[in-house]
């Protein structure tokens, strides 16, 4: 089965997802995948980091394609953002299917399943020859910064109405789309274990941006965007314990470029060290003391299962969360926090008492929650559907 996959994240993005972990697992079981580029949900904005992106896909116009790895072929098409003009989304649908099909045919690809997360793909799905459409919904991005959010709950609407099987990894979003589509299944996200234990094994020097940072070490990786973190959570924890340090890897802003950190940026027991290969990440969590996700609670964050929870876990790092409800089936395995106080709490057991949950336990959740484990149980519900 060849496999054409319309993503949200770009596949050079430092901080892998789904998308790119799912097209790595195809591959690695004898898939061949087209991933296309995020299609630009969020309408741009004058900033730098927008402008630089849109450079970026000007330049695809001339060079579309890209060989990524061994069975992986990317496309960066140059999409115009504004889906809820009629003739945009029928230029950007032409421009898309015509780049898709030109690569598809020259690979040799016969009725490729389908594979979205992308709500705008409903329109564009109908353009190829394939057996099979699937809806995998990992975000509410109706609920993100910038977004708009009539235009693309309207198209989700559409698209998991039509696709053969939708896979969410939220309850929250199992909730609200099982109404749409009775193949609906829930399955939240798992991490690259095997990568993530090599934090386990005690074999990476310090990293020289933290090597001399002294005190006890929280680390957090992911976007540092006000919609996602809990920022003022942070600076009260900070203030209150100076001796802790405030370990920050990720990009300022990510998805929401009007990001304030504000009063964080003069505190000297935060640290902001900026976005990381992925392959390094392990160096960056075998010297950390525990891992944290201060998520802000909110409607985007209350469908959100962060992968970053079983990277965490399997890297051997004991886990303090704020009050995630997709994360609540697995509370006996992290430290969660309903206020401010008990994320403090929380924080003072782990680095003051030693206090841990049971690494045994830890451990054998896990072993079950890995990529290609995750690929096998969705094999089998479309093999069932199909």
């Amino acid at each position: 089965m060849d496999i054409v996959i319309f993503s949200t994240a770009d596949w050079d993005n430092p901080f892998w997802t789904n998308k790119q972990h799912m097209a790595k697992t195809f591959e690695e079981n004898g898939h061949r995948v087209i991933y296309i580029d995020s299609l630009g949900l969020r309408k741009p904005t004058a900033t730098a980091r927008d402008i630089k992106r849109i450079l970026k896909r000007l330049k695809s116009l001339f060079v579309p394609y890209s060989h990524v790895s061994k069975n992986i072929w990317k496309i960066s098409p140059f999409i115009i953002p504004f889906h809820s003009n009629k003739f945009i989304s029928f230029v950007n649908k032409w421009i898309l299917v015509s780049f898709v099909k030109v690569l598809a045919f020259f690979l040799g690809f016969k009725k490729p399943i389908i594979w979205t997360y992308s709500p705008i793909t409903d329109q564009i799905v109908d353009a190829f020859d394939s057996d099979t459409l699937v809806y995998h919904c990992v975000d509410d991005l109706s609920a993100s910064p910038g977004m708009d959010t009539n235009t693309i709950r309207e198209r989700e609407e559409t698209l998991t109405g039509k696709a053969d099987v939708v896979f969410t990894t939220s309850q929250a979003l199992y909730d609200r789309l099982f109404p749409l589509n009775s193949h609906t299944h829930y399955q939240n996200n798992v991490c690259d274990y095997t990568h993530f234990a090599e934090a386990n094994k005690n074999i990476f020097d310090e990293p020289e941006d933290i090597s001399e940072i002294s005190g006890p070490k929280i680390l957090f990786i992911g976007a540092l965007s006000d919609y996602k973190v809990d920022f003022e959570l942070i600076a009260s924890i900070a203030t209150i314990k100076k001796e802790w340090q405030w370990i920050m890897i990720g990009e300022i802003g990510e998805g929401q470029p009007s990001t304030s950190i504000g009063t964080l940026l003069t505190m000297k027991n935060v640290h902001f060290i900026g976005p990381k290969a992925y392959k390094t990440l392990p160096e960056y969590l075998q010297y950390a003391d525990v891992t944290v996700i201060p998520a802000q609670l909110n409607a985007y964050t209350e469908s959100m299962f962060p992968m970053k929870f079983f990277e965490y876990l399997s890297a051997g790092k004991q886990v303090v969360t704020t009050n995630l409800s997709s994360l609540k089936q697995y509370e006996e395995i992290y430290f969660n926090s309903t206020s401010r106080d008990e994320f403090l709490q929380n924080l003072e057991l782990i680095l003051e008492e030693n206090v841990t949950k049971d690494r045994e336990k830890i451990l054998t959740v896990c072993l079950e929650q890995t990529w290609q484990k995750r690929y096998e149980e969705m094999m089998k519900i479309l093999k069932a559907v199909k």
